[in-house]
C-alpha cells in the first residue's frame, strides 16, 4: 500500500497537502485535488474506511475549527412577511445550528429586490456577493423568486427547499424545468395520505380536500394527486369535489365556499389552510362535532388540530447537511444528478376529529 509521502512525490505536493485532498478539504482547489487523487489512483492507494471513521470520531469529540462559510439565500420583499412563517424560522434555526456543529458560519445574504425581468443581472450580482464574503455553500429555502434555482450557480454548493419545486415548473422562461439541485422537502404525497388513512381508520367516509392554488402548484399538485389516488385504492372512499381557494384568502368564506359545503357534503376535511376552521364555523359547522378536521403539515395556527406534524428544524440541519457534503467532495454548481431528500412526518391526533360510524 502506498504512503501518502509516494503520493506527494508524485504529485509534486506536500504531505499535508496530500493529506487535505485526499480529506476533500475546501482549502484545497480543485486542481490540486485532482491532481492529488490521480497520483494516488495511479499508485493504487486506497483510503482505509475503519480509520477515517474512526479519525472522524476523534475529530467530532473536539469543537470544530471554522471550515468555510454557507449562504442562506432570503429574497424576501418589503412588506412580505415570508421569512416570518414558523416553518421558515424553524428551518433556519435548525441550519444554524448544524452549521455550528460542523465548523461552518452561515451567513444570511438578504436580496430583497430581486428583478424579475433580469435573470443574469440577479445571478451575477449574487455571485458576486458571495465570492467576496468567501462563501462555498447556498443554500435557498422558501423563495419569492424560485426561478433563481433555474441559474447555474457554479462557485457554490447549493442544496434547496424542495417546495419550490412547483414554482420552478410552472414559471421557468423556457418551459418546463425540473428543480436541478440537491434539494430536501417535506413528503406532502405520503403525508397527505397519511392524514386520509386516519381520518379513514376514525370512519371518515367523504372526505374532501381544501387548499389553495399557491400551495398546489408549489407541491406539484401531490395534495390532489394523494386525494385522487386514496379514492381509487378505497371503494368507501367517494371521490368528494375539492375546493381550491385563489391566493386572495379571506377571513370570512365566499358564496363560493358556501355552496360548495352544501354541494358537496363532506364528513371530514384535510386541509391546507388554517383558516378552514373559521370559515367551516362562520357556516355553523363545527369541528369535531359536525366534521373531521385534519392538516398536513401542521403548523402555529393549528394548534389542538388533528394532523401531520413536520420537523422543520430536521429539514434545515439536512439542508446544511447537504450543502456541506458538496463542499467537502469538492461539488460545486448544477449536478448531472441531483438528489431528493425527502422527510416524512408523524400523525397527531388534537381535537377536531372523533371517532364516527361509517356512512353515519
Amino acid at each position: 500500500m502506498p504512503q501518502l509521502s509516494d503520493i506527494a512525490r508524485k504529485a509534486k505536493v506536500s504531505v499535508s497537502t496530500v493529506s487535505l485532498a485526499l480529506r476533500n478539504r475546501p482549502q484545497i482547489t480543485a486542481a490540486t485535488r485532482e491532481r492529488v487523487l490521480a497520483a494516488a489512483k495511479a499508485l493504487g492507494y486506497q483510503a482505509n474506511p475503519l480509520i477515517s471513521a474512526y479519525q472522524a470520531n476523534v475529530r467530532s469529540g473536539r469543537q470544530q475549527r471554522y471550515r468555510g462559510t454557507i449562504a442562506w439565500i432570503d429574497d424576501t420583499r418589503p412588506g412580505d412577511t415570508q421569512n416570518q412563517s414558523s416553518a421558515y424560522r424553524e428551518m433556519q434555526r435548525g441550519a444554524k445550528e448544524q452549521a455550528a456543529a460542523q465548523g461552518f458560519a452561515l451567513d444570511v445574504l438578504s436580496v430583497p429586490d430581486i428583478d424579475p425581468n433580469n435573470d443574469e443581472g440577479n445571478r451575477a450580482r449574487m455571485e458576486r456577493v458571495m465570492v467576496a464574503r468567501g462563501i462555498v455553500g447556498a443554500i435557498f429555502p422558501p423563495l419569492w423568486w424560485a426561478r433563481m434555482l433555474t441559474y447555474d450557480w457554479s462557485s457554490v454548493a447549493v442544496a434547496a427547499y424542495g417546495g419550490n419545486a412547483g414554482f420552478v415548473e410552472k414559471y421557468n422562461q423556457t418551459g418546463f424545468s425540473h428543480l436541478r439541485y440537491t434539494h430536501v422537502l417535506t413528503d406532502v404525497y405520503h403525508d397527505t395520505r397519511l392524514a386520509l388513512a386516519h381520518l379513514r381508520e376514525l370512519g371518515y367516509r367523504r372526505i374532501a380536500l381544501i387548499t389553495s392554488c399557491f400551495q398546489e402548484i408549489g407541491a406539484s399538485y401531490r395534495y390532489t394527486a394523494a386525494r385522487h389516488a386514496f379514492s381509487s385504492e378505497y371503494t368507501d372512499m367517494p371521490l368528494i369535489k375539492s375546493w381550491v381557494s385563489d391566493d386572495s384568502i379571506t377571513l370570512k368564506p365566499s358564496s363560493g365556499f358556501r355552496s360548495w359545503l352544501r354541494t358537496a357534503r363532506p364528513d371530514a376535511v384535510v386541509s391546507t389552510l388554517g383558516c378552514a376552521r373559521d370559515w367551516l364555523s362562520a357556516c355553523g359547522v363545527e369541528a369535531p362535532r359536525d366534521i373531521g378536521l385534519a392538516h398536513p403539515f401542521l403548523g402555529v395556527g393549528e394548534e389542538g388540530w388533528s394532523g401531520v406534524r413536520e420537523n422543520y428544524v430536521l429539514v434545515g440541519r439536512t439542508l446544511l447537511d447537504a450543502s456541506v457534503a458538496q463542499v467537502l467532495r469538492g461539488e460545486r454548481g448544477m449536478p448531472a444528478y441531483p438528489k431528493s431528500l425527502v422527510l416524512i412526518g408523524n400523525w397527531e391526533a388534537g381535537s377536531t376529529t372523533r371517532p364516527v360510524r361509517p356512512g353515519a
